[in-house]
């Protein structure tokens, strides 16, 4: 129960850019911080509160790790995660595209939230999307009888 309620003052932050590895840990530290409370200011107009930030995840070559922000009270979090989607309308394509913000959830937590996700997916792929009815039509073929065109056949067949 601490766990999840320290986890509530955080959250965290995909494809930030990251510093390089040659810089030392408190540098990158206080530049995440930096980056982070610019990012906040530019596109979600507040000024968190950061208490520290720390990168999580192995180093992948071209891809930054998540960041974990630390912030000093639970309600910044919750308001930053509620203004998070004007992350999507940015000017920025590269913000617009790719920075995401969540919740720091607990393995478990995650774990369910990935199945949710998982499960709308599915429904939305199989969700029958809106069907055009057509009425059938009487032609003639080349040997002059009547054949008909039924609503299944193709809108772009004569």
């Amino acid at each position: 129960m601490k766990d999840v309620k320290r986890r509530k003052k955080n959250v965290i932050v995909a494809s930030l850019t990251e510093a390089e590895e040659d810089e030392s840990s408190t540098d990158n530290n206080k530049s995440d911080a930096t980056v982070f409370q610019q990012l906040c200011e530019d596109y979600l107009q507040c000024k968190p509160m950061v208490v520290s930030c720390s990168r999580i995840g192995k180093r992948v070559p071209g891809k930054p790790r998540r960041l974990l922000v630390h912030l000093r009270e639970e309600s910044t979090a919750s308001d930053l995660l509620k203004s998070a989607r004007r992350l999507r309308s940015a000017e920025d394509p590269v913000v617009a595209r790719s920075v995401y913000i969540n919740h720091d959830l607990t393995p478990a937590a995650a774990k369910l939230a990935f199945e949710d996700r998982e499960k709308r997916r599915l429904k939305r792929l199989n969700k029958p999307g809106p069907t055009v009815t057509t009425q059938s039509t009487q032609s003639n073929d080349s040997n002059g009888t009547g054949s008909q065109l039924n609503s299944e056949a193709s809108p772009f067949r004569v």
